[in-house]
C-alpha cells in the first residue's frame, strides 16, 4: 500500500487519480475507478487475468495486488505525470498488452483454473472452521 493514507478529496489525488484512470482506459480498455484510499480498482475479466497482472506489474516495480477480478493499483496525491502516473499507466500497458497478444489460450485457461481453486480452497477452509468441533466420547454437550 502507498507510504501514507492520502487525502482523497486533495487536487493532487484527484488529478492523479483522473490520469491513472484514463491512460488505463486508452491503453487497455479497461476501467478504473477509486478503491480503498491510494488505490484504483481496474476491472479485468477474471481473477486469473487480475492476478496475473499483479504479479507482473510488481516485477516491473510497480506495487499492485488482485482482489477478486478486480487489479489494484497505487495512487497518491504526490504522484507526478513524468512520474508514478506514467509508471502505473505503462506498467498496465505492457502487461495487458502481454496477456493479449503474447499469452496461450492454455495458458490463460490454467490460470482461471488455479483462481477458481483458490477461491474453493478459501470457502473450504473457511468451512472448517465454522464447523462444529465433534465431541469425545464421554464428554458431555451442552
Amino acid at each position: 500500500m502507498p507510504a501514507t493514507l492520502p487525502t482523497v478529496t486533495s487536487e493532487g489525488y484527484r488529478f492523479a487519480t483522473a490520469e491513472i484512470a484514463r491512460g488505463i482506459k486508452l491503453v487497455s480498455g479497461l476501467t478504473a475507478v477509486p478503491a480503498a484510499p491510494g488505490w484504483l480498482a481496474v476491472g479485468c475479466y477474471s481473477p486469473g487475468m487480475a492476478r496475473w497482472l499483479a504479479e507482473a506489474i510488481v516485477e516491473e516495480n510497480v506495487e499492485a495486488r488482485a482482489e477478486g477480478a478486480n487489479l489494484l493499483v497505487p495512487v497518491g496525491a504526490s504522484y507526478t505525470l513524468k512520474g508514478e502516473i506514467k509508471n502505473v499507466i505503462t506498467a498496465v500497458a505492457k502487461t495487458t498488452h502481454y496477456w493479449r497478444e503474447h499469452m496461450p489460450t492454455e495458458v490463460k485457461q490454467t490460470l482461471e483454473l488455479q483462481a477458481r481453486l483458490g477461491s474453493v480452497k478459501e470457502w473450504f477452509t473457511g468451512w472448517l472452521r465454522r464447523k462444529p468441533q465433534s465431541t469425545q466420547p464421554g464428554t458431555p454437550t451442552s
